[in-house]
């Protein structure tokens, strides 16, 4: 659910960084990016990977063994590879290469110098869990047009039997070739839900931890499943209990004896310091109760589970109960951080 961006010119490529990915810029990053394009220095890529990255949304490599590593120990986590081919201008060792991929050898290092992009597109379509879906995820850049790609033979069959198309090579020096990939880019849906709820992940990501974001993202991709409803409510009640956990340290009396939350002492105390109020209540109580209920004990109550399922509308108002406590829970957050008079 976020963007792979490997190009080995990133310091001669900022105004495309800044034209393809404009959607999920503020206006500081814009700025910063402006700034970097007219400096008389040379720009370091590692500011620019710093700005781009700030929204969680976009990861940048400029050399191919970098590329590489991203890839093989998490390429699950991307819905669009946006991939030079020839990375050769940021120099790399074999060596480099051999230990993120032992089967790396000195024949593959001289088929694919100058194609390490090709490399990167085959080594997903030999280990992902899902080849076909990698080959609609992919895009080159490169320095020609799709009539003219040099190496072309190297993804022949991919082309010849329609998994990859011509449709899918940038020309980076085509104004019009940027523009396509750029629409093709903001609208990848999972990539703007992680972006349209940046609020709510960077609070779970800050406050809580890393998973806690990517459940809940995952939650608000599959909200519209009826075959995901009970696992949306068991992760969603996952995610409130971590929030009541570290909760527990400000109320550690909310715990008894065997090391079980007591919510409700939890409230109790808040309210008494103004920190919490009934709506939030009303809010903790329905995401527990529904999500315990219909998530993590469903079947256990068969006589009353008949009555009345959870649907996807239950999802969705539940999705928006668990936003409002986040938000509280952030700002919450940081009155704990801030010095007490």
């Amino acid at each position: 659910m976020k963007i792979l961006y490997v190009d080995d010119e990133l310091t001669k490529g900022v105004d495309r960084l800044r034209r393809l990915f404009s959607r999920y810029l503020d206006e500081a990053a814009i700025a910063a990016l402006k700034r970097i394009e007219t400096d008389e220095y040379a720009p370091e890529p590692g500011k620019i990977k710093e700005i781009m990255a700030a929204k969680n949304v976009i990861d940048i490599e400029d050399r191919f063994p970098d590329a590489l590593l991203k890839i093989v120990q998490g390429s699950e986590q991307y819905d669009c590879f946006i991939v030079d081919r020839n990375l050769a201008e940021n120099s790399y060792e074999l060596q480099e290469i051999s230990i993120i991929d032992r089967n790396y050898s000195e024949s593959l290092h001289k088929k694919y110098k100058t194609r390490e992009g090709d490399y990167l597109l085959n080594w997903l379509l030999i280990n992902a869990k899902n080849p076909k879906g990698i080959l609609g995820k992919f895009n080159f850049l490169t320095a020609y047009n799709a009539d003219d790609v040099r190496g072309k033979d190297i993804i022949e069959m991919y082309l010849d039997f329609g998994a990859f198309s011509k449709e899918q090579f940038f020309d980076k020096s085509d104004s019009s070739a940027i523009e396509k990939l750029k629409a093709k880019i903001d609208n990848i849906q999972t990539i703007n839900i992680r972006y349209d709820n940046r609020e709510y992940l960077d609070i779970l990501r800050k406050d809580l931890h890393e998973e806690d974001a990517e459940m809940f993202v995952n939650v608000i991709i599959k909200k519209d499943e009826k075959g995901e409803i009970q696992h949306n409510l068991n992760d969603m009640r996952i995610i409130y209990e971590h929030i009541l956990e570290r909760l527990t340290i400000s109320v550690p009396q909310s715990k008894d004896d065997k090391g079980k939350i007591i919510s409700n002492k939890i409230f109790k105390e808040l309210e008494t310091k103004d920190q919490f109020n009934k709506m939030l209540r009303n809010y903790c109580y329905t995401i527990w109760q529904v999500c315990s209920d219909y998530g993590a004990h469903k079947n256990k109550e068969p006589r009353i589970d008949r009555i009345y399922q959870p649907t996807v509308n239950s999802v969705n108002a539940l999705i928006f109960s668990l936003k409002e406590v986040i938000l509280w829970f952030g700002d919450w957050c940081k009155q704990q951080q801030r010095p007490q008079r």
